[in-house]
């Protein structure tokens, strides 16, 4: 029993040379009492991902770019992990300290949990922006979602730094026929089946995205397409008055921080992040040809 693999941690990367080293020393290095292994998914990275990887003792899984899928993906790292509980990770998700995954996974052994996720905190050379952004959506407040108090236009579950009871994920797999926000999609049905989701702030990451216009309107024009393709629980909330309310809180929060001068970038930012979302949301109406371009997954529509 000594011997038995508590923790899988599933770590997806493509590319992610300029994370991976980060990623891998704070990982080996947690202080966790009990058993785990790490298993990296890489997409064919054409970089020195697996280079880097193999330095650690981490189990290495190939695929093709082409059979990447979030979902999908997650999926398969339940079907061949060991451990009693899979924790996953973005390659650009850094575990801040050794007790980040202790603090994960340490409410999963209670009963009605079928979930967890943890903090994330924007990198230090972000933009005002998206340190605003991660500071809203991931707070200091521990928070158990329930189907007594589900807010549909708040995060209910976040697979950038997550973990799931492996029993619970083979038996109610990750949605694979949408193109993101399979981790939100699985978190609303598992409260609506009647089991909890806790946020534990206490798990923390450094993690935030490319911000520069194209690539954030990529980034939304993909997720208004999953919250299309989610359709009836996202509908219940409204992404125009929704972003009309974080965007007034965005400037009280700028103008807190005295970074007022951000102000006119922030219109921008936030102008195509909406302009993504509603794009996203009314794909159905764009041409094959231009949501190739507009897309950061274009395998997706191939």
């Amino acid at each position: 029993m000594k011997n038995k693999i508590k923790v899988s941690i599933i770590i997806l990367t493509r590319n992610a040379d300029y994370f991976i080293k980060r990623l891998m020393i704070s990982v080996f290095a947690q202080d966790y009492i009990g058993k785990y292994e790490v298993i990296v998914i890489d997409s064919s990275s054409e970089d020195k991902t697996i280079e880097i990887v193999k330095k650690y003792p981490a189990r290495i899984v190939t695929i093709n770019p082409k059979d990447f899928g979030h979902g999908k993906t997650r999926n398969l790292g339940a079907k061949i992990a060991k451990g009693e509980y899979l924790v996953f990770l973005t390659h650009d998700a850094i575990p801040r300290n050794k007790k980040w995954l202790s603090e994960l996974v340490k409410d999963l052994k209670k009963k009605n949990i079928a979930g967890v996720f943890g903090r994330q905190i924007a990198r230090a050379e972000a933009v005002p922006m998206e340190k605003f952004f991660y500071f809203k959506m991931y707070g200091d407040k521990t928070h158990l979602w329930s189907k007594n108090n589900i807010q549909y236009d708040e995060v209910v579950f976040s697979n950038a730094n997550s973990a799931i009871k492996r029993s619970f994920l083979l038996k109610y797999p990750f949605p694979e026929d949408i193109l993101m926000s399979e981790d939100r999609e699985w978190g609303l049905a598992m409260i609506e089946k009647g089991y909890n989701i806790l946020y534990q702030s206490s798990a923390m990451v450094t993690h935030s995205h490319d911000t520069r216009t194209v690539a954030l309107f990529k980034r939304y024009f993909d997720f208004g397409v999953s919250h299309s393709e989610i359709g009836n629980t996202t509908n219940k909330s409204s992404f125009v008055g929704k972003g009309a309310s974080v965007y007034l809180d965005e400037l009280r929060y700028l103008v807190s921080k005295g970074k007022i001068v951000w102000i006119p970038s922030a219109f921008l930012y936030n102008l195509t992040k909406l302009s993504g979302l509603i794009a996203g949301k009314n794909q159905r109406y764009i041409p094959k040809f231009i949501k190739l371009k507009i897309s950061g997954y274009k395998r997706y529509w191939q």
